[in-house]
């Protein structure tokens, strides 16, 4: 009898619910349904905590000022050669556009995950802004390893370059 008023008051409410338990919205690679994730979520992070990890791990991010006027002008001769070898937004400046992104992976390891050894910065000769040597919070960060981008070959390429050679570090 429920169901019915619901039906008669608001049929797009019904409807709406009705869909929604028969065909539930799976917003995941995982398959889950969307009320699921959370349970899921919660299990994989216990299942985290109990795991031993007694090996060194180290974080490796890479990173550009993509207001640096030199990298620019890297940036401007070799973007547009070979594009047709790599993806459609390889050069999008978007891809390089700085929201203090790194700034707030790096405190947030530094304060969440007290396990990693030693943090990474890969990049174009810079320093961001935010970063003080002398400051005790940056002592895990090794900054910078420094990459000269002295051919189009290598900056055309840097990304997938640095995936299969990130190991070495």
């Amino acid at each position: 009898m429920k169901k019915i008023k619901k039906f008669i008051k608001n049929p797009g409410v019904f409807f709406r619910d009705y869909l929604n338990k028969k065909h539930p919205l799976i917003l995941n690679e995982l398959n889950y349904p969307k009320q699921d994730e959370g349970i899921i979520i919660e299990k994989n992070i216990n299942l985290e905590l109990k795991e031993v990890v007694n090996f060194p791990i180290d974080a490796v991010f890479t990173w550009v000022n993509d207001n640096d006027p030199a990298w620019k002008e890297k940036l401007y001769k070799y973007k547009d050669i070979n594009l047709s070898e790599r993806g459609a937004f390889s050069s999008d400046m978007a891809r390089f556009n700085n929201h203090d992104e790194l700034k707030y992976s790096v405190e947030s390891i530094l304060k969440n995950l007290k396990w990693i050894r030693k943090i990474f910065i890969i990049t174009d000769n810079q320093v961001p802004n935010w970063y003080i040597e002398e400051d005790e919070k940056f002592k895990k960060l090794l900054l910078l390893i420094i990459i000269k981008l002295l051919t189009n070959n290598i900056f055309r390429h840097l990304t997938h370059m640095l995936s299969k050679l990130i190991y070495i570090i």
